[in-house]
């Protein structure tokens, strides 16, 4: 409890002379309102069931107070993080993606009282959970391109090829999960079904651009993340070597990575236990442990904003918008600035994300993009417009276990290719 005397002191001398800044980085603060019922064990009372029990424990000083029973965060008044949390910007984004997630604003300060999660930033974080009924987001606007729009002819274009792809692609995805679910079985490992909500077995997930259809067409890259039972992780590199020994294909740029992660990537694939490939494809398994609770993944947030417009506004706006993300692609794959590691770009989760954020339409994001990235008539550097422009995951990146802003993904020399690109489009 803070007392009157501490308050007269000014916020960082109360908070200082509180006995909760010894009780971790993080302080709840909850203002008394008459939501609580004052009790001490000197002096017994008739429990009001209204409301919280506010009880006197006296261990540590006159102040020190405990609230019996669990309250709801909607109680917090605001929170205060100690100086080693508010320089953990990873730890902050966390957190502040947690109240996001809750719905409603909570002040974040640090130890003087200065606002570090204003309003303003809250409502940035709570866009990213847009058309996620799971989250109560906002509804996800969409933007339809229409006649006289630099990108019509093509939109509708690609629209009749993706819908053509999609099929191969899903008859395809249905064979590899056949051959793995078998290799596997093989090896003692059982694969859970969609619908299985055991504890123990496998998890096979397709997170890739195949099992939201947002591919490029003739573009045959599957990615696939396998989550393991604890006693099966620890054999996960064992596992990859058999599934590639069941395989025909071109390169091999598996690897292992940190805590016993494993990757396996193959190109140029022909041939997957008795599955036959009519074309080339490449591969990547990502080999991970079970987490005690699900994750709700980037490709989840993708895939259920992507179902959201398609229940929202039909299965032409749906088409209109996996157009529009493919040919988002395919102009910065030309122009050299779409791969993370080759051209330093958001990749292909972030363009997906960034075209959703726009309304699904291309030239739409490709304006705000320029717009931002521009004042008085010159390109503010990279390192400005980061902290002016965000592209939020309200998913979690499944590897690193972590919400991305992809234009922190995006690297100096991928800012400038993508402006570069931009430019000559709209020229």
């Amino acid at each position: 409890m803070v007392s009157a005397e501490d308050a007269q002191g000014g916020f960082e001398h109360a908070v200082y002379k509180s006995l909760a800044k010894d009780y971790g980085d993080l302080l709840f603060c909850l203002r008394d309102r008459g939501q609580y019922q004052h009790t001490e064990s000197s002096t017994p009372v008739e429990r009001d069931r209204d409301k919280w029990e506010l009880f006197k424990t006296g261990v540590v000083s006159e102040y020190h107070y405990g609230i019996r029973t669990g309250f709801p965060s909607t109680e917090i008044d605001f929170m205060i993080v100690k100086t080693g949390l508010s320089v953990d910007t990873k730890a902050l984004e966390r957190l502040f993606f947690e109240i996001a997630k809750n719905g409603f604003y909570i002040p974040v300060v640090d130890f003087s009282g200065k606002i570090i999660l204003s309003p303003e930033a809250y409502d940035g974080y709570r866009a990213c959970f847009a058309g996620l009924e799971s989250f109560d987001g906002p509804p996800l606007a969409f933007q339809p391109v229409v006649s006289g729009d630099r990108s019509y002819e093509k939109i509708m274009k690609l629209m009749v090829s993706v819908a053509e792809d999609r099929e191969r692609v899903q008859e395809t995805t249905v064979g590899i999960h056949r051959e793995l679910e078998q290799i596997l079985a093989g090896l003692g490992v059982k694969l859970r079904s969609e619908f299985d909500t055991s504890i123990l077995g496998a998890e096979l997930s397709d997170i890739g651009s195949t099992g939201r259809h947002t591919n490029m067409p003739g573009d045959f890259d599957f990615d696939f993340s396998l989550k393991l039972d604890a006693k099966d992780f620890s054999r996960a590199q064992e596992l990859a070597e058999t599934i590639k020994g069941a395989m025909l294909m071109k390169t091999d740029d598996s690897h292992r990575e940190e805590e016993g992660y494993y990757q396996l990537r193959v190109k140029g694939v022909t041939r997957l236990g008795s599955l036959h490939l009519k074309q080339p494809l490449d591969i990547d398994i990502g080999f991970s442990r079970k987490a005690d609770m699900n994750v709700y993944g980037s490709h989840d947030a993708l895939r259920d904003k992507l179902h959201m417009i398609e229940k929202t506004y039909g299965e032409q706006a749906r088409d209109q918008v996996l157009a529009n993300i493919v040919f988002t692609k395919q102009i910065l794959k030309q122009g050299n600035a779409y791969k993370k590691q080759e051209h330093g770009g958001m990749g292909g989760v972030g363009v997906e994300h960034w075209i959703l954020a726009n309304g699904g339409n291309m030239e739409t994001a490709f304006r705000r993009f320029l717009e931002a990235a521009y004042e008085e008539k010159k390109r503010i550097p990279y390192e400005k417009f980061r902290e002016k422009y965000h592209v939020m995951d309200a998913g979690i990146n499944v590897k690193f276990m972590v919400h991305d802003d992809f234009i922190r993904v995006l690297k100096p020399s991928g800012y400038a290719a993508m402006l570069d690109v931009i430019e000559k489009y709209f020229k």
